[in-house]
């Protein structure tokens, strides 16, 4: 709509990476359920976890699949050969573009009140969060430098603040607050050691 193809190859590359990534991590969660199915003694909590994550996965993959067949079938139709139209249909594919992204980066912050409670931030995995953050902020700079385009710049700077706050909440458990020691485990590690080198 934009014809934009830095948007458009981005875009259409993440698109396939995701379905791949999705499709892949539903055959390695089919491929594990087999696995526990197969085991001389069967985990039934174990199998059943695993097929809700895979099943989650799917209706996560159909969901999107479908959401943004609708979207485009609906700018497809909008998209007529008035200006007005098309202006309207940018906008609303951009609005939802927005939220979904939004969404995205803000997932990771689903589980705070979790970290806070236990003191682990364990759920949030660093790797992917500086990778989101890196994507935000390049993505913000294209927008603000580049198109200066308020539905593209926008969103990707709150991803970006997300994204350090994500960070900052990760290195904080991670490395700052002390976690309570269990004095039987360091007890037990420190015989075995004496007990090796006797």
């Amino acid at each position: 709509m934009k014809h934009d193809y830095f948007i458009f190859f981005s875009n259409a590359t993440g698109v396939l990476f995701g379905i791949f990534y999705s499709v892949s991590l539903i055959s390695v969660l089919s491929f594990m359920q087999g696995q526990e199915s197969n085991k001389k003694v069967i985990d039934k909590e174990k199998i059943d976890d695993l097929a809700s994550k895979r099943v989650q996965c799917e209706m996560l993959l159909l969901f999107s699949v479908g959401f943004w067949c609708l979207m485009s079938a609906v700018a497809a139709i909008a998209l007529n050969n008035t200006e007005y139209n098309r202006q309207q249909a940018i906008t609303v594919i951009g609005i939802l573009c927005c939220v979904s992204s939004l969404a995205y980066y803000a997932a990771p912050l689903s589980s705070v009140i979790q970290i806070i409670r236990t003191s682990d931030a364990s759920s949030i995995y660093l790797p992917t969060v500086v990778i989101n953050f890196v994507n935000a902020f390049c993505w913000f700079i294209y927008g603000i430098f580049g198109t200066h385009d308020l539905i593209l710049w926008l969103p990707n700077l709150i991803g970006a603040l997300l994204a350090i706050s994500e960070i900052i909440i990760k290195l904080f458990y991670t490395y700052v607050i002390i976690k309570p020691i269990d004095n039987n485990k360091q007890l037990d590690s420190l015989n075995k050691t004496t007990i090796n080198y006797l």
